[in-house]
């Protein structure tokens, strides 16, 4: 049995002129979805790559994609 786990980071930014100023909004999105709930003895693991994952600046990629076949 696998359980997948999809992880999403993507950052929007926005830049405005108002009255000659520029001025740039930044807007940070991130999403983990999993499919199902890891075995127990993944869940650790699972958990360490998601915190990595949280941590770490936006990629290029629009996403990145695990697999765990148990």
């Amino acid at each position: 049995m696998g359980c997948m786990l999809m992880m999403k980071k993507q950052v929007h930014t926005k830049t405005v002129i108002k009255d000659g100023q520029e001025q740039t909004f930044v807007h940070e999105e991130a999403i983990v979805k999993q499919d199902s709930e890891p075995p127990e003895e993944l869940r650790d693991s699972m958990q360490q790559i998601i915190d990595q994952f949280m941590e770490a600046p936006p990629d290029k990629e629009p996403q990145q994609m695990l697999e765990h076949d148990v």
